[in-house]
């Protein structure tokens, strides 16, 4: 397809050791490396609810990134945030630190996987812009590919000095090497043409080797050309303008100059302000994108806290959620730059798939009720671990009339295994009623959601005896009674039947009813 196009254009238009490909540096997105290490070793394309078919790109994948990985050694590389994440949009958003973590983990992500060290401290923003809030946020000593539209001055070419009030920097070490917004013009295509799918990119070439050979002949310093980041161009458009290129130099109108001698040379005297157009800013990732991801973030972090490295059993902590973290930002990338509606629906697929890792830690709903017959029977409750590391975690039954739960210490479950655990639990009611388990991680963060299980108890709860204790007391009160009453006129007759005690001379004689 067009990657493969443009990494074969590469080695056929300025092959390895080339003028041209010394003036060339590769601007590579990490997660693409990523996709593309983790289609190699085989992959499922999910088809439906728990369903999913095997992929049959892990060929190509492998192929593909074999020649990348040729094609940046010995070649300038740069990093771009993993996704192409809006930089801005995240320090506003209050996640400066997660685009410094992004930042940092592509740099290692491509050095890991292609062989080569991509150019540390260098950050080439989305649509070659930024502001002063995000610079600060990376730390001092930046050095920024930027637009000459996204800075104040007279500087139109060539390194400067930016950041700070006057332009001078924090500390004197920020700076930006300006790319030509001509050329860049160029490269993204004629706009408002209508043309076939797949012909806007050759149409970009073509303008942008003309583009090229027309700065070339009053260039008043180095010309830095910066395609745009959604560049549309396929294989034989990036041919097309390496090759111009390449005629340029052999013409002796252009120098070739590598991205690493002009990033490190010299900076030009005075300072420079950065702009920030306000289209920019417009077109930014929602701020509520933003928070969406900053909470799928810390659910990640709950889970890495809770998570235990174990030798030889299982994956590291890191293996499993570092990849997890940079997966977030696919959400807030710039490609949805202008299209919030676009990035609100990245974001959910994005809080969907946290959701159903968070869930993949459980307690499993046994297939029947749990069956007690004395009252301090023990509960027996299976955790599951979907998660190819071993996690530690609580149980956690929510209170009930009916049971009475002993603490319950943290358990370790196995890498995509279960374990049961033993509940020390005293009921305290008969009947059939419900309790929700669920888990906490060691620190108190919820995981996945409850489960309810239902207990049937035959034990006579506490209220249940006192009932039937005062019913038989009730009960030998009655029969006392009864036995009382029938002993009183047997006492009264006397031992021979005659007159009892109650009898004397002035009671009269018993009448005899006549038959």
């Amino acid at each position: 397809g067009r990657l493969r196009g443009l990494v074969e254009a590469l080695g056929s238009a300025a092959p390895a050791g080339s003028p041209t490909r010394a003036a060339l540096c590769l601007a590579i997105d990490p997660e693409l490396v990523a996709t593309a290490a983790a289609m190699r070793d085989g992959y499922g394309v999910v088809t439906g609810p728990d369903e999913s078919v095997p992929g049959r790109g892990a060929e190509a994948a492998g192929q593909w990134l074999a020649a990348l990985t040729a094609a940046a050694r010995g070649t300038c590389v740069i990093a771009l945030p993993p996704s192409d994440a809006d930089l801005v949009a995240l320090v506003r958003g209050g996640r400066a630190d997660l685009a410094r973590t992004a930042l940092d983990r592509g740099r290692r992500t491509l050095s890991t996987e292609l062989g080569t060290t991509a150019l540390d401290g260098v950050v080439w923003p989305a649509d070659g812009v930024v502001d002063e809030a995000t610079l600060d946020a990376l730390g001092g000593g930046t050095r920024l590919l930027l637009s000459a539209d996204g800075v104040t001055g007279t500087a139109a070419s060539g390194r400067v000095r930016v950041g700070g009030s006057d332009g001078t920097g924090r500390d004197g070490d920020d700076s930006a090497l300006l790319t030509d917004p001509l050329l860049t013009e160029a490269a993204t295509g004629p706009a408002g043409v209508e043309v076939q799918e797949g012909d806007v990119g050759g149409l970009a070439g073509q303008d942008l080797a003309g583009a090229l050979a027309f700065r070339a002949g009053d260039a008043g310093g180095p010309l830095v050309v910066a395609p745009p980041h959604r560049w549309a161009a396929d294989g034989p458009a990036a041919a097309g303008v390496l090759t111009a290129l390449t005629s340029l130099i052999d013409d002796g109108r252009i120098a070739p100059t590598g991205l690493s001698t002009l990033i490190d040379g010299a900076v030009q005297a005075g300072g420079t302000q950065l702009f920030y157009p306000p289209q920019a800013g417009g077109a930014e990732i929602p701020g509520t994108v933003v928070s969406g991801v900053a909470d799928q973030v810390r659910t990640i972090e709950a889970l890495r806290a809770a998570a235990e490295a174990r030798t030889g059993v299982g994956a590291s902590p890191a293996d499993v959620f570092d990849p997890l973290v940079t997966g977030t930002l696919r959400a807030v990338s710039s490609w949805w730059r202008g299209d919030p509606a676009r990035a609100e629906r990245e974001e959910t697929v994005v809080a969907d798939r946290i959701a159903e890792i968070r869930a993949s830690v459980r307690v499993v709903e046994p297939p029947s009720p749990y069956s007690l017959g004395t009252s301090d029977a023990p509960l027996l409750i299976t955790v599951a671990n979907g998660l190819p590391v071993t996690m530690n975690v609580r149980v956690v039954l929510s209170s009930t009339t009916g049971l009475r739960v002993a603490p319950i210490e943290v358990q370790a479950v196995p890498p995509r295994g279960r374990v049961q655990v033993r509940v020390s639990a005293q009921v305290t009611r008969s009947g059939v009623f419900s309790v929700d388990a669920g888990l906490l991680t060691p620190d108190g963060v919820a995981l996945g959601p409850d489960t309810r299980l239902r207990v049937r108890s035959t034990v006579y709860g506490t209220v249940t005896v006192w009932l039937t204790a005062i019913a038989g007391g009730v009960l030998v009160v009655l029969v006392v009674r009864r036995v009382l009453r029938r002993l009183r006129p047997a006492a009264a007759a006397g031992p021979s039947g005659g007159p009892g005690p109650g009898s004397g001379p002035g009671t009269p004689p018993d009448v005899p009813v006549p038959p």
